[in-house]
Formats: structure tokens, C-alpha cells, sequence
């Protein structure tokens, strides 16, 4: 038999650990040597949740083209969530293996040792009760980031020349090289040579003329950057 494995992770921080992938290849490589199956191909979606689109999960796309591709007989996850925390996805998924004349395989089980009605049934329960673990989760988490905003809370990460300090935004040792950023623009300086004087001020930012055209475009102006930092002033106090 030959198989191509699936992994996914659905935050940025279990992608850069690591952790989260190693697992679920360690199941699924043990679950090969025991079947004696040859795996043929690794795909791994980083970051990536569960309830994102077919076309918007890059790893999962290319794991059905390569089981199509390499004549594989199965598509291996650790567990039927990692494939999609929505029902609807897993059934084009399964759709799309079934043309290919494969199928797939969860380490856990979880109905996917055939497609005896019985196993289905038990995979649709399974996918079923994963989207609404899914709903549970992303209902918490709205919950907990509207509790932030009534404490007044900073959510997101910081602009650049702004740092957050007890949950709100301060200007910080980067905000008067934006400032003068304006100042060159005005004084008739262009992207590349505003990068260049701002790389001999700042040298602890690495300054470019994309990155130059990136805050100016965030900013739009020297006005609109000192009106923002004079809002968050006066919030504080």
C-alpha cells in the first residue's frame, strides 16, 4: 500500500514549536510500519485552521493531487479533525480520494477503517462532532477578545513605532524615524534614498525602500501618525 500523509497545525506557535507536527507524523509513521505501508509524500499545512476553504489550505490541495499523482491508496492524518473541523470539506475531500481510488486513514480510527456504512456513519459522527468542538472553540475566543475590548485592552500586534505597555499603545524608539520619514518625503527625498538616511539613523531597523512604501501607505501621512499617537496620549491619561 502506499500512502501520502497529511499534517496540519492551526496556530502560528504550534507551527514554529514543532511539536504539534512531530506528533502527529510520529502516530502516522507508526501506524505505516506496522501496516507495512511505503509512504510516499509529506504535506504540512502550518497555521492554517481547520474551517479554511480547500483553496486556501495550499498542503492539502497538493497531498490530493500526489495520491492522484503517485498512485497512492491512502490519505493518512493522525485524526479526522486535521483533514477539516467542517463537514463539508471532508466530504469533497473524501469525494476527491474516491475518484482517485484511495481513501482515508485516521491513526485514531474513527470510522475510517472501510466504507461499510457503519464506518461512515461513525465518520460523519466524528467530523460532525469536530465542527462544533470547532464553533465551541472560535465562540470562546470572540468572547474573550470582546472582554479585552471592554477593559479597554490592546488586541493585535503593535504598529510599527508603537509598543504596547499595560494593554495599550505608547509611541516607541521607532516612532520619530517615522516622523522623519515624512519630513524626507516632504523635503522632495524618493523611497530609496529615505531608505538610505533612515538605515544611517536607525541602523537597529533593517529600512528598504518596500518597507519605506509599506508605512507610508499605512500612514498615509506625518498628520495622521501624530494624531494617532496624540489619541493614545490622552487615553492614557
Amino acid at each position: 500500500m502506499r500512502a501520502v500523509i497529511y499534517l496540519r497545525v492551526s496556530t502560528q506557535n504550534q507551527a514554529e514549536s514543532g511539536l504539534g507536527i512531530e506528533s502527529q507524523r510520529t502516530e502516522i509513521e507508526a501506524l505505516c510500519a506496522r501496516s507495512g505501508w511505503t509512504i510516499v509524500s509529506e504535506h504540512i499545512d502550518n497555521g492554517i485552521s481547520g474551517k479554511a476553504a480547500l483553496n486556501k489550505r495550499p498542503a492539502l490541495s497538493s497531498a490530493l493531487a500526489d495520491v492522484e499523482a503517485l498512485e497512492a491508496d491512502v490519505l493518512i492524518v493522525s485524526k479526522v479533525d486535521r483533514i477539516a473541523r467542517d463537514l463539508l470539506i471532508q466530504l469533497l475531500v473524501e469525494q476527491k480520494l474516491e475518484r482517485s481510488g484511495a481513501r482515508l486513514v485516521s491513526v485514531a480510527g474513527e470510522g475510517t477503517n472501510s466504507d461499510s456504512p457503519t464506518d461512515v456513519l461513525i465518520r460523519r459522527l466524528f467530523a460532525s462532532i469536530s465542527e462544533m468542538n470547532g464553533k465551541i472553540i472560535s465562540e470562546r475566543v470572540k468572547s474573550a477578545l470582546a472582554e479585552k475590548v471592554k477593559r479597554g485592552e490592546r488586541i493585535g500586534a503593535s504598529p510599527f513605532g508603537f509598543t504596547a505597555r499595560t494593554g495599550r499603545l505608547v509611541p516607541d524608539e521607532n516612532y520619530d524615524s517615522l516622523l522623519l520619514m515624512f519630513q524626507l518625503k516632504k523635503d522632495g527625498h524618493n523611497q530609496t534614498k529615505i531608505a538610505e538616511i533612515l538605515a544611517e539613523r536607525s541602523p537597529s531597523v533593517f529600512w528598504t525602500q518596500s518597507k519605506v512604501s509599506k508605512q507610508m501607505r499605512k500612514w498615509k501621512s506625518r498628520t495622521k501618525l501624530r494624531n494617532y499617537r496624540d489619541s493614545l496620549i490622552h487615553a492614557e491619561q
